[in-house]
């Protein structure tokens, strides 16, 4: 008889653990509807030296997280992932490695909430990033 190696002599008839998490990941995955992108002056405000760069959770909520970073002027904003601020901007590296790592750091929040299997809404997600990362 000739066994998946995904799956165990005595579990034949069922999923193995290892199979069982990834579906149960894949399944779940959708559960977890908060999206995290970057975003140039949502308020559209009128700021002297350039424009702020926001991250924004769930873009229908409007929940902003003000990132505090130098403002850039508005031709050096790509908005695409990874390089969001164009290389042609002098502080481009940094500004792209900050965004990054904030970013990095509400994806662990939601992480952990996920698997603690705890309700996180995108207003909450954004107090907690706030007390945890900015002090407030």
């Amino acid at each position: 008889m000739v066994l998946s190696p995904f799956l165990s002599p005595n579990l034949s008839p069922f999923l193995s653990p290892f199979l069982f998490s990834i579906l149960f990941l894949l399944l779940s995955s959708s559960m977890i509807d908060i999206k995290i992108s970057a975003v140039l002056n949502p308020k559209k405000k009128k700021f002297l030296g350039g424009e702020p760069i926001y991250l924004c959770i769930n873009r229908k909520g409007r929940h902003y997280i003000n990132l505090k970073l130098d403002k850039i002027p508005k031709n050096a904003w790509s908005g695409k992932t990874t390089k969001w601020v164009n290389t042609n901007y002098q502080y481009a590296e940094f500004h792209n490695r900050a965004i990054a790592r904030e970013i990095h750091r509400l994806k662990v929040i939601v992480q952990d909430f996920f698997m603690r299997n705890e309700l996180l809404t995108a207003e909450k997600l954004k107090n907690i990033y706030l007390v945890k990362y900015q002090g407030k």
